[in-house]
């Protein structure tokens, strides 16, 4: 079996091959015979599928790149200062909700990084997850009410669990590349 492809009268034709030999009865070949098909229509579809998927792909991560930027930009902002503010118990159980859903939201690499790494606690995963969105080490702290102290640890531990703790690593640009893969 093979594919040829070959051109004829300036258009290029592609064909499945399937050759076999025939013998007499003393087992001497007298001939072949072979079986063309012309898979050219398949390989044309293929081709633009292979595109197709590729601009889907794409337009599926600008999405996500435009809805992570505008939670961040638009949301996050006015979660913090809820955060900050002078609030009763169930409110401010409520605000670590709504915090916890949106850091899970925002990562939808998270699933595949944990996978890879999954010796991280789930509040390295957190931190993670707002070091991908962006996040400085105070807005991380704020985001969720630990101090800058306790994220400088998070983020050696989670460069030692990736093994970057003696590399010059940029840790939010090696996490945005884990979505090429």
């Amino acid at each position: 079996m093979a594919e040829a492809e070959m051109t004829h009268r300036g258009k290029t034709v592609s064909f499945w091959c399937k050759a076999g030999l025939m013998r007499d009865n003393s087992g001497n070949v007298i001939g072949a015979i072979e079986s063309l098909r012309d898979i050219t229509a398949l390989k044309d579809m293929n081709a633009a599928l292979g595109i197709l998927l590729k601009k889907r792909e794409n337009d599926i991560k600008e999405s996500e790149e435009k809805f992570m930027l505008n939670v961040k930009e638009l949301v996050l902002p006015y979660l913090l200062k809820l955060k900050s503010a002078k609030l009763d118990m169930p409110h401010k159980v409520n605000i670590e909700i709504i915090e916890k859903h949106l850091a899970e939201i925002m990562s939808p690499f998270i699933s595949k990084l944990t996978s890879r790494y999954s010796q991280f606690s789930p509040r390295e995963t957190q931190v993670v997850s707002l070091i991908r969105s962006g996040m400085t080490t105070k807005e991380i702290a704020r985001a969720l009410n630990i101090s800058t102290n306790s994220v400088d640890i998070h983020r050696q531990n989670i460069r030692k669990k990736m093994g970057f703790n003696k590399k010059k690593v940029n840790i939010r640009t090696f996490l945005i590349s884990l979505e090429n893969d």
